[in-house]
């Protein structure tokens, strides 16, 4: 971060206009239909997966190792899931397959997952509609859209 009373560089004239493009652009993909977008297990499936989840905590309630490795697979699996793991989730939902065989099964599914994500960076607030703030390395320039 910059000390307070680094001004901020001149921007280029055309920033704003810049902005509001990718915005535009942001705006308009996540108004896609959500059939283009990553899916997320049916919900019956992410219930099914819930419920396991919460019984294996009460079934582990005593051991935290166990309690942050289960608490670690929910976090996984709370994501949009490639479609074999839905798949393979739905599968151990009509199978009804619980406790200890249910984490093993879920642990084996976990490598089907992407790598994790890096640690996401907290969101500041949307600015107010109109204004667009620009942030920059050396300081922070504020425009009136």
């Amino acid at each position: 971060a910059c000390p307070p009373d680094t001004p901020a560089l001149p921007l280029p004239p055309d920033t704003n206009q810049r902005i509001a493009r990718g915005v535009a652009a942001w705006t308009s993909a996540r108004a896609q239909p959500a059939a283009l977008r990553p899916r997320r297990p049916d919900t019956q499936d992410a219930r099914y997966l819930s419920r396991q989840l919460d019984k294996l905590r009460l079934d582990w309630k005593d051991d935290d190792a166990a309690l942050r490795r289960i608490e670690s697979l929910r976090q996984r699996f709370a994501t949009a899931l490639p479609a074999s793991v839905n798949a393979q989730i739905r599968n151990l939902r009509r199978q009804k397959v619980a406790g200890s065989a249910f984490l093993q099964a879920l642990a084996e599914l976990e490598s089907w997952l992407p790598s994790a994500p890096a640690a996401a960076m907290p969101l500041s607030p949307p600015p107010a509609q109109g204004h667009i703030q620009v942030v920059c390395s050396l300081g922070i320039a504020t425009a009136a859209g």
